[in-house]
């Protein structure tokens, strides 16, 4: 996606998802693709919005830095394109003439706790396994309090494991909960989410598997990599004048560029995200 904006338009609804969070709806758009589809669930929160902004910010960032993450849409809702039975949770807000976000589908599968790597063969079938490492210093960076979190049966990684031919590859999704989740929405600050590594991606057995097999060396270029070259190749004015092609679509937060290339881009806050990481990296048997 570039910076201006192009909207496609919903023509079939094929399923809401049963998820505990924004319950997406899966639609066949326009341009022959499927999406999950995303706008509003709660009547009494329109700051709800705010997150369409997060998800399109996590896809510019993945993309400034090099990581490969599915193709994203603004999604227009038409009026014969879907039941309101089909879509329960979504039927109040996603109403016909709205524009929600959309992720494209990948085929592939689901990353949880199941997925395994217990041998460094293992990893022959993944396209460059240590993306998986590189999204969890994204999510450090970005304050994502969703991705690597503890549930009550495993992890909630919201990582794809996307087919290539006969091999995979990491894809992340939903980045609804950057710049500290829901407790910081409108209220995050350099100081508000102080970046760790605990109950997140890199507490996560499937990652912990992936960097026991890179070892010592490919973990450290990884590292040095994202700190010192991709990082400080990220263009906040991009960001922006993305997201602000939205602002059409969506109510636009207020200060909320601002706000968020001080959280981003913040010397002092980048020196405690990339401790933590070097921390973390060092750590490793």
């Amino acid at each position: 996606m570039n910076d201006t904006l192009n909207i496609i338009h919903t023509q079939e609804c094929i399923a809401e998802m049963g998820t505990d969070g924004h319950a997406p709806v899966k639609f066949l758009c326009s341009d022959g693709h499927v999406y999950y589809c995303k706008y509003r669930l709660n009547e009494a929160e329109k700051r709800e919005l705010d997150f369409l902004y997060y998800e399109l910010a996590g896809h510019v960032l993945l993309r400034q830095l090099g990581i490969p993450s599915p193709e994203v849409a603004f999604v227009r809702i038409t009026r014969d394109s879907f039941q309101e039975w089909q879509m329960p949770r979504n039927a109040r807000h996603m109403k016909p003439g709205v524009v929600a976000f959309g992720s494209q589908q990948v085929l592939g599968d689901i990353v949880d706790d199941f997925v395994r790597f217990p041998k460094a063969k293992d990893l022959d079938r993944i396209i460059q396994p240590e993306d998986l490492l590189r999204i969890a210093f994204f999510d450090l960076w970005t304050g994502n309090t969703d991705r690597g979190k503890a549930l009550r049966f495993g992890h909630n990684y919201n990582v794809l494991l996307a087919s290539e031919g006969n091999r995979q590859r990491f894809l992340p999704v939903d980045h609804a909960f950057l710049f500290g989740g829901q407790a910081g929405l409108r209220a995050f600050t350099p100081g508000h989410y102080r970046p760790t590594v605990d109950n997140s991606l890199f507490r996560t057995p499937v990652l912990l598997d992936v960097v026991r097999h890179l070892g010592a060396d490919k973990r450290n270029e990884v590292l040095n990599a994202f700190f010192l070259t991709s990082l400080p190749r990220t263009r906040p004015n991009e960001l922006v004048s993305t997201l602000r092609s939205a602002s059409s679509c969506w109510p636009w937060p207020p200060g909320f560029p601002e706000r968020m290339t001080d959280f981003l881009w913040d010397p002092d806050r980048l020196r405690l995200v990339e401790t933590e990481a070097r921390s973390f990296i060092h750590q490793l048997p």
